[in-house]
């Protein structure tokens, strides 16, 4: 053989070799785009199946990350911890967020504080850090630890989410308020009123800020203020029953009564299983009208619907 086709084939196969790395470069930087948009639209189970053929081929950390994230999503969660468990050995923080949203999902907050705790301490980039200062709190604040939940805020900085950081620490604050006397409350109270306010400086969207709020001025008598906030929670979620629940309440506790009857009778229409509803509606009847026979009528369906629960 000669030199010059020596030298050609050695050209071909080192063409060929660029191009099944080109390919495979395509073919894993495709599957991967793919698996991020099915994430984006909740298609974990599709996301999965395009990362699984990834890892087969990679044990990239990116890839071992977003399984396991998908997993988690699919309440796979056993399988999730398996995944990641040499990385959490490894002390790769991003791991251990995940460990501790497998904890809070089983219910098991030590553990899961425990986790968020450590992650916490080793991630070095700030809005990672802040992230999972978050799910944390929101995690406490479910399990009603609201003393951990503005510890937790206050002991990290959260610069990239303020409008975030000020909410939970009015959130916490608001709750924190229930376990003190009266005197206490108050004060209490009034810093929280002060960390919603600037929650809602940075996001005037911020639904349930306005919500907090209205529960705020609710409990101290301001009908005024408790109304005003509480319509500006139901214009940014009009789908949320709760929170025209809670309308009707105000408007009930203010002498609307005409007003609220109507309001617990919409809400009912379009949720006629509501248990709370019925509560609040038959405490209209007997508050406004004094109509014991609508409001033991409310409470004997109230009964009906909890006894099925």
């Amino acid at each position: 053989m000669s030199t010059r086709i020596k030298g050609l084939l050695i050209v071909l196969f080192l063409s060929l070799l660029i191009f099944c790395s080109f390919f495979q470069d395509f073919e894993h930087d495709r599957s991967l785009a793919n698996a991020e948009q099915m994430m984006k639209e909740a298609d974990y189970l599709g996301a999965l199946v395009h990362l699984n053929y990834l890892h087969r081929k990679s044990s990239d950390l990116e890839i071992v990350l977003k399984r396991a994230e998908c997993m988690i999503a699919l309440k796979k969660y056993e399988q999730a911890s398996e995944s990641i468990e040499s990385l959490i050995v490894k002390n790769i923080p991003e791991a251990i967020y995940l460990q501790a949203i497998i904890y809070s999902a089983k219910s098991d907050t030590v553990l899961a504080n425990k986790s968020y705790m450590r992650a916490i301490q080793l991630q070095g980039n700030d809005s990672l850090q802040s992230l999972y200062t978050l799910k944390a709190v929101e995690m406490n604040l479910h399990a009603r630890n609201f003393q951990l939940s503005d510890s937790l805020l206050n002991a990290v900085p959260l610069k990239l989410f303020q409008a975030q950081a000020y909410y939970y620490r009015g959130v916490s604050l608001r709750y924190l308020a229930d376990y003190f006397d009266l005197t206490a409350q108050d004060s209490i109270l009034s810093r929280a009123e002060i960390m919603l306010n600037k929650a809602l400086a940075y996001d005037s969207t911020y639904a349930d800020a306005w919500f907090q709020l209205s529960m705020i001025y609710a409990a101290r008598m301001n009908a005024a203020k408790a109304e005003f906030n509480i319509e500006k929670a139901v214009e940014r979620e009009p789908d949320n029953l709760y929170y025209q629940l809670m309308k009707a309440n105000i408007l009930r506790n203010t002498g609307q009564c005409e007003t609220a009857q109507k309001l617990y009778n919409e809400i009912l229409n379009i949720h006629p299983r509501y248990d709370l509803a019925f509560e609040e509606r038959a405490i209209l009847y007997l508050q406004c009208f004094q109509d014991t026979v609508k409001a033991n009528n409310d409470l004997q369906k109230l009964q009906l619907l909890r006894s099925r629960k």
